[in-house]
């Protein structure tokens, strides 16, 4: 797929797609707002869902656009190089086409192994096999945020048909066949911008989208479980404050290589996550390795 430039302009989650607001006669006009609001809840669980993949606080994630195309049409514009993820959605079954497109896959390949998110240039011409289960993290995220999005019932309401790098290999759709394209935008501070586009036959849409609006959700009536999703894994920073010095300014701009200071390690170390102690602990020992036995946890 083909990038188109999007500006990622501000930290709203969603926001709405004048494409979305138009008449739109391949999927039924009346289709109109269910599909501005389904766009709006998948980029919103997508938002929620994607840090268990990329860590930190969470991207902003926006539908950027919504066209229509043909199966040849899309074929043609489609990258050498890309990860297509064939699902099956709902009850009905409606073929769904993921793509994310090379640039953005190695990118995410690289945070894995510990970088910065760079992709290499120039471009491989194929893909890692250590890509495979990246792209399968990736599918699942986007099929969670699909089912949640479209409020969709039963024990698998989005299955994973099949994927390639190469979509004439694919072969999602007949050439012949009207397309709905919907493109999110994800974006992060310090990151460059990536988009992945959900495509699937118009004639089929109304399958997808109801006529009246979406159900929300439904949801507990108690506080979050911590062990639930979406919340279950979540990355944190933990930090374990050993020492926590004052020193003068005078001070520090006279240090030198060499320099040796004395520190007094307290008998209390406390565990923080962005700056709020959420436990307390003693230093210790195990296995040879440095390690904290908690004395006081704060709810």
């Amino acid at each position: 797929m083909k990038h188109d430039p999007m500006p990622m302009t501000g930290r709203a989650l969603a926001r709405h797609c004048p494409e979305l607001l138009r008449d739109r006669h391949s999927a039924g006009g009346d289709l109109a707002g269910p599909m501005m609001l389904a766009a709006e809840r998948i980029a919103r669980e997508l938002a929620r869902r994607l840090p268990r993949l990329l860590g930190g606080d969470g991207p902003a994630v926006i539908c950027a656009k919504l066209t229509d195309t043909t199966g040849a049409g899309l074929a043609e514009g489609a990258s050498a190089l890309a990860a297509y993820s064939l699902l099956s959605v709902g009850p009905h079954e409606v073929p769904v086409l993921v793509t994310v497109d090379a640039e953005a896959v190695f990118g995410l390949l690289d945070r894995t192994f510990g970088g910065k998110g760079e992709p290499p240039d120039p471009l491989p011409a194929s893909f890692p096999m250590s890509s495979e289960l990246l792209v399968a993290r990736l599918e699942a995220i986007v099929g969670d945020a699909i089912a949640t999005g479209l409020a969709l019932a039963g024990e698998q309401p989005v299955r994973s048909l099949r994927r390639d790098h190469n979509i004439a290999q694919l072969a999602p759709f007949a050439a012949v066949e009207t397309l709905s394209l919907m493109r999110f935008g994800v974006s992060e501070p310090g990151k460059a911008d990536w988009s992945m586009v959900l495509a699937f036959p118009a004639t089929q849409a109304p399958l997808l989208f109801a006529a009246d609006a979406l159900p929300l959700p439904p949801r507990s009536a108690g506080e979050a479980d911590p062990a639930a999703e979406p919340y279950a894994e979540m990355p944190l920073s933990l930090e374990a404050v050993l020492v926590d010095m004052v020193i003068p300014l005078s001070r520090l701009a006279a240090l030198e290589a060499g320099d040796v200071f004395p520190v007094a390690v307290a008998r209390s170390i406390p565990l923080c996550i962005r700056g709020r102690p959420i436990a307390r602990g003693t230093i210790g020992s195990l296995d040879d390795r440095v390690a904290i036995q908690l004395t006081e946890a704060f709810g």
